[in-house]
């Protein structure tokens, strides 16, 4: 959203900066907005003195700029938490639940439904691999999100880019079959 739109839908756009009095139309730099609830805001202070504030604040509370300095820039790689097989699977169950609305074991209950196969080429899926082409995808309807099956990572995408269209898909099979008996 530009900043002239932003400055029509809030009203209070020509407060002064509160250390400098700097308007914000005279302001190249202004601390344009705050979103709350929806709805756009302007900051109270333009970034020339919002880096000074923070400045001061680092120096005065050395302790704390540490530490968001620390958290910034931590590698999490390196934490110890992270890649154990608990954290991996505390991961996954998170994530089936919060993508499909399903525990493990009815995702896994699924797929082994569905023979270990992809539902539209009948290659051999595998729920975790090294290698990505093995790799099973829960496919689900974007517009119901009701669950229809296990895609490989080939056809998965084949149907997000015709946006689960079967037009799409039924012209795209013409085109195959068109251009198949010109080649004969």
């Amino acid at each position: 959203m530009a900043t002239t739109k932003i400055i029509t839908l809030a009203g209070d756009w020509l407060r002064p900066c509160r250390d400098c009095g700097m308007d914000v139309t005279s302001a190249g730099d202004w601390s344009v907005t705050a979103i709350r609830n929806g709805r756009a805001f302007r900051k109270s202070y333009c970034n020339t003195c919002v880096r000074a504030r923070s400045a001061n604040h680092d120096r005065e509370n050395p302790e704390q700029a540490k530490a968001r300095e620390y958290r910034r820039v931590r590698d999490w790689s390196k934490d110890p938490r992270v890649g154990t097989p608990e954290r991996k699977a505390l991961t996954r169950k998170y994530n089936i639940r919060r993508k499909f609305g399903i525990t493990v074991e009815e995702y896994e209950a699924m797929f082994e439904a569905s023979g270990g196969k992809c539902a539209i080429c009948d290659i051999c899926i595998v729920l975790s691999s090294p290698i990505r082409s093995e790799l099973a995808h829960l496919d689900h309807c974007h517009e119901t999100g009701q669950l229809r099956g296990f895609l490989c990572t080939r056809c998965n995408p084949m149907l997000g880019f015709a946006k689960d269209d079967i037009g799409v898909l039924e012209k795209a099979i013409e085109y195959l079959k068109r251009s198949r008996f010109k080649e004969e």
